[in-house]
């Protein structure tokens, strides 16, 4: 088998893998999750864009969502993308809390070799916006193929529980193995 097969079989079942670890975290139990989904949250962290636009990360019970806006205004310069469960604390804790294992370097490879594969928020677009929440504070030291965030915010919600939203604007993803460290 040549070696450009085999990285695409791998590929393909690390996508297999996380795809159903995804399934897994993110099924909960919020009788209104997917009225969640589609209508926008409290907005909990703001990034300028410096085009005059902002990319927003907002937060919607336990759904968080990452509000992506282009130059130009409308509703076609808008895009929004939300994960179910993101924001629900002992999920997100029991899965981030060790950021040297297999499992979570594994899972979060795979995850991102998905956003790869989606393209992201359309093929036209001129950036990758790409964030998530995290509950483990090594996430500000958070790299991506050696790019580190642009931006990590701090959030406490209303339970005292401290979030570190990080934020990439642009961020250059490959098809095969992204590289994750905390330097």
């Amino acid at each position: 088998m040549n070696k450009k097969k085999l990285i695409k079989i791998l590929v393909i079942l690390g996508v297999l893998y996380a795809l159903a670890e995804l399934g897994r975290y993110v099924t909960g139990n919020d009788a209104d999750t997917n009225a969640r989904v589609k209508e926008p949250g409290e907005i909990v962290a703001t990034f300028d864009n410096g085009d005059g636009t902002s990319d927003y990360i907002r937060r919607n019970g336990r759904v968080f969502q990452l509000e992506v806006n282009y130059p130009g205004g409308g509703a076609d310069n808008k895009v929004m993308m939300s994960i179910r469960n993101q924001f629900d604390y002992g999920a997100v804790h029991g899965f981030d809390k060790d950021v040297t294992s297999n499992h979570f370097l594994r899972n979060f490879q795979a995850y991102l070799a998905v956003r790869f594969s989606s393209g992201g928020f359309g093929s036209d677009r001129s950036r990758y916006p790409f964030a998530g929440a995290a509950t483990n504070p090594i996430f500000t030291k958070l790299k991506i193929n050696d790019q580190a965030a642009d931006a990590v915010r701090e959030y406490t919600d209303s339970d005292g529980k401290t979030w570190y939203l990080w934020y990439y604007r642009d961020l250059k993803l490959q098809l095969g193995n992204n590289e994750v460290s905390f330097e």
